[in-house]
């Protein structure tokens, strides 16, 4: 696992935390929060590991994030990471 792939794991993960906390937060002051440059940054980067806007995807997921670091580890490890269970 890259660096920067952790890195954007764990912004990514924070985000997660940090909407749990503040579930009525606004999704551009969740972005800025927790570590984004912009709203198309959060936007993008949320994307790229649910294939869902951020809206929706805090909509319909709230608090699980297991399936997307299991995705991860997958593509980047394959199925024979002990991790994957």
């Amino acid at each position: 696992l890259r660096p920067k792939t952790f890195a954007r794991i764990v912004r990514f993960n924070h985000s997660i935390v940090q909407h749990n906390c503040r579930p009525q937060q606004r999704m551009t002051d969740l972005a800025y929060a927790t570590g984004y440059y912009d709203q198309m940054h959060f936007i993008k980067e949320v994307k790229a590991f649910t294939r869902q806007t951020p809206k929706t995807y805090f909509q319909g997921h709230p608090g699980s994030w297991s399936g997307i670091l299991k995705n991860i580890l997958s593509k980047h490890f394959g199925s024979q990471n002990p991790a994957l269970g």
